[in-house]
Formats: structure tokens, sequence, C-alpha cells
């Protein structure tokens, strides 16, 4: 189902523009240009803005959308539909090849491409920052985390580093807060910043990443990394019996929360289960790494 950018962009750019040669935009007009439209469904998608912000009620945006229902509902072959309700009565009619690298489309500016978003080194720095916390956060299993790491996900944050001239420009300026790209990119690189810090402190995160495996070479490699105390935890409780093994007799763990953890104390604990084997390996490795991340957790709120 793609968008209609001519038929969308006559309501969202158009309307009150009286230097086209369609104004004034009626109702009965657009009405009658939907039903000549080829094609199994028409999209039209314009911003919420449009009725009130990018047309003011005054230009008579908000009377052409209340006539326009109307004008809907009478014209035979004209109905309106739910996405849901497009797929479910149409089948698809062919595939869009789409290349992650120059070929993902949107209907950002007049490229119509990524580029409003990720288009210069600010933005792509942003971007790379943002998406690098990702594992860390599945770690963590904190819901508030994974919320406030949504959040600084929202392409606004990005729209507003544009740096491009023109019309496009324009609008990106239109709509920041901010007094220019750099002082955006600052803002929200800055806040990013601190939030991994934060983020990073909560979960414990490692220098290096703990990588399991069920003896040596690389073909005994589980594909399981751990990234911070709680990402092992979480490993410790459901890796074959043989990683948690190999790894102990070989006093990784130890040298792992010594190293990269940077927590003596917690090495010293883990050296204490070189003995173990089995069940009871894993039951001790899980007491002595539940009661230290509590134990964190509780100094680290407070």
């Amino acid at each position: 189902m793609l968008r209609n950018y001519k038929l969308t962009d006559d309501i969202g750019f158009r309307f009150s523009a009286r230097w086209w040669s369609e104004w004034p935009l009626t109702a009965d007009k657009y009405a009658s240009w939907l039903a000549s439209t080829q094609g199994h469904c028409i999209v039209i998608f314009p911003d919420y803005e449009t009725f009130g912000e990018h047309h003011w009620p005054e230009t008579g945006i908000q009377d052409f959308l209340y006539h326009l229902l109307k004008e809907l509902t009478s014209r035979n072959g004209l109905t309106m539909a739910t996405p849901s309700e497009v797929v479910q009565k149409n089948e698809p009619v062919g595939v869009i090849d789409v290349p992650e690298l120059e070929g993902t489309i949107s209907w950002g500016d007049i490229r119509r491409d990524s580029s409003c978003w990720i288009g210069n080194t600010m933005q792509w720095a942003y971007y790379k920052a943002i998406r690098d916390m990702e594992p860390l956060i599945k770690e963590s299993l904190d819901p508030e985390l994974t919320k406030l790491w949504r959040y600084f996900q929202i392409s606004d944050h990005l729209y507003y580093m544009y740096t491009g001239g023109g019309g496009p420009g324009e609008v990106h300026t239109y709509f920041s807060p901010f007094s220019g790209p750099v002082d955006a990119f600052i803002s929200s690189l800055s806040e990013a910043i601190d939030f991994e810090e934060r983020l990073r402190a909560f979960s414990m995160a490692s220098n290096e990443p703990f990588k399991f495996y069920t003896g040596v070479g690389e073909d005994n490699y589980t594909g399981l990394n751990a990234l911070s105390l709680i990402g092992l935890i979480k490993i410790l409780e459901k890796i074959d019996i043989k990683a948690i093994e190999f790894h102990n007799n070989r006093r990784d763990f130890e040298e792992w929360a010594s190293l990269s953890l940077r927590n003596k104390k917690l090495a010293k604990k883990l050296r204490s289960v070189s003995k173990y084997k089995g069940k009871l390996l894993r039951e001790k490795l899980l007491q002595i790494t539940n009661k230290h991340l509590m134990n964190y957790c509780k100094n680290w709120i407070g």
C-alpha cells in the first residue's frame, strides 16, 4: 500500500497555495480526482498538522475535510477502509526491492529517501550511538530503561540535525526548537551519552564481552555473549553445563570479573567455585552473581 504522493501533497502542501492552478481545492473536485484514479486502493497520508497548522482554519481546510467525507460516501466506487481491510480484500500485486544502502524510501523532503534523518555525519554519529546501546538494553531487562531508549530513537532528534538548504531546510528549521542543527546535535548526543553511562552503571557493563565456548577453538563457540553482569546471569541460567565447566576450569569467570568488570571482590568469590561440577556449579555461580548484583543495585540506587 504505497502512499499516493501527488494526491496527498495536493492537500498537504498545495491546498492554500493561491498560485496553484487548481486553487481553490473543493471537496467535490478532490473526490472526482479520487474516483478517476486507477488501482485497488488509494493511500492518502498527510501530516496531522495539515488540518489547522500547515493550513490554518481560515483557509477552509477543516470545512474541506468535513465536506469531503460527505462526497466520498455519496460516490459509487469509493469507500473508506482501514489498512487491515485493504489487506484482507486484495492480493499482493508485486514486489518492491529496497536495498539497504541508497535504496530506503520515505516521503521526506524532495529526495524522498532517508537523507533527511541520516544524511550527514552528525546524524550518523547520533544514530550509531543509539543503535549500539541495543545489546545492553536487551540484557538489562529493565522496562523503564527500554522505554527511555526508545524515546532517543524518535526521528525528530535526527530531523533537527538536518543541514541541507532550500525549501527542505526551511521546513526542518520551522519545526526545530534548537537554534541550528549543530545545537541539536550537541544537545541530543550529550543526553544520549549521559544515558549510556547510566545504563552501563546500572547493568554492570564490561569492557569486553564474555564469549561462551564449550571447548577450545572457534568450532566450539556457542554464539552467546555477555556484555554485563546481568547478561552473564541470563546466560548462566540456560546454557549447557559443558560450557560452564569449560570456563570454570580455565578460571575465565574470575578473570573476566577482575579485568573486564574491574571488580576484584566478585572475582575472588568466583574463584571459590572452582571445585564444583555440574548442576551444583551452576547454582553456586548464580548464587554469587545474583547476590553481588542485588547488593550493587541497592548501593547504586541509594
